[in-house]
């Protein structure tokens, strides 16, 4: 069997109503048949995942493990993936035709790239589009390790999209791998993400190469958000992250502080009111506001705009809050109200 350029790794986990989607469109690629392969880590499904994908035949890899978290199931893909490049994809998303000759392209211009992003089209449940994601312009792409470094040592450093917009040269994976498990049953795309950037060069696509969907409780649902949520799904990650950033730069280990990360600040605001622990929360407010006056990527507008939407925070009833942020993730009239009025700054390292 002629050993494939590009992997392609689905994890799934109770997704079958969806994979068909994502399935479908790595097998409508523009590249050559021959020049790919599929591989489905099913992380210990209740649902119909296996029959999914079964029935495609040799065009997937189907394996199973028992529930372990993305970390593990990500190992084990990664472990069986035969390409030169590997790409991921979450089994609620899906590709766009012309993805994986775009990415063959973008790796072959540049030996020295160890990864590979681009934008990606947040979708609804029905597959309607929404918005473009990220909202800043342009992705980070060149060496990012001291941005890295600047802005707290975590993936909310690096301008990026989500799992599906990921894709890797395996010799510069291999050197980060495995991915901590235990530490790392979500986030584990974090992980990754910020390891490439201390290591190697990252190249971006500025267009959308595929959709991410939101829908259920994967993005701000209110019935989902609670304090374990918020530091398990968040917090710890993040934290862990940063420290194993810290770890492999000991020289400037001292300015990787999650201080400056005002993503991270945001959600220990977030958790410290859930808490009831509003002195908590008011230092982390402040803490937040000087991560945000120190953060050159964003202009003045954009800075006040994030100091009022979590001060709003604060002022409303998390259950009022957690709703207004569910429907602004979904809201076409927001994103193009924000746009409009809020224009991003060229990106200062």
């Amino acid at each position: 069997m002629p050993t494939p350029r590009l992997s392609v790794l689905i994890t799934a986990k109770d997704y079958g109503r969806f994979l068909p989607q994502a399935i479908a469109s790595v097998r409508r690629q523009r590249l050559p048949r021959a020049a790919w392969e599929l591989i489905v880590v099913d992380d210990g499904s209740t649902d119909d995942t296996a029959a999914v994908c079964r029935q495609y035949g040799d065009d997937v890899r189907y394996i199973y493990q028992d529930n372990a978290g993305q970390a593990a199931a990500l190992n084990r893909g990664l472990h069986e993936a035969r390409g030169e490049f590997i790409t991921l994809l979450d089994a609620d998303d899906w590709f766009y035709d012309d993805k994986l000759e775009r990415l063959l392209a973008r790796f072959e211009s540049n030996p020295d790239i160890g990864m590979v992003h681009h934008r990606l089209d947040v979708v609804n449940e029905h597959g309607e589009r929404l918005h473009t994601g990220p909202f800043r312009r342009r992705l980070d792409e060149g060496w990012l390790r001291e941005q890295l470094i600047r802005y707290g040592g975590t993936w909310n450093a690096i301008v990026s999209a989500a799992t599906s917009a990921l894709a890797f040269r395996r010799r510069e994976l291999e050197a980060v791998l495995p991915i901590p498990e235990a530490e790392f049953r979500t986030a584990a795309d974090g992980y990754l993400a910020t390891q490439m950037a201390l290591r190697a060069s990252i190249g971006a696509i500025h267009e959308s190469l595929g959709a991410y969907r939101l829908h259920g409780h994967n993005h701000w649902a209110p019935a989902t958000l609670t304090v374990d949520w918020i530091r398990g799904r968040y917090l710890r990650p993040m934290a862990v992250v940063s420290d194993l950033v810290r770890a492999r730069v000991p020289e400037q280990a001292a300015q990787v502080r999650l201080t400056d990360d005002r993503v991270y600040m945001e959600y220990q605001c977030l958790a410290e009111k859930l808490e009831g622990n509003w002195r908590g929360a008011a230092n982390s407010f402040r803490v937040f506001l000087g991560a945000v006056a120190r953060d050159r990527r964003i202009n003045f507008f954009n800075k006040l705009w994030r100091a009022l939407a979590v001060f709003s925070m604060l002022l409303l009833s998390f259950p009022l809050y957690a709703r207004l942020k569910h429907w602004y993730a979904r809201s076409q009239p927001a994103y193009a109200v924000r746009t409009k009025l809020l224009p991003t700054s060229p990106c200062v390292r």
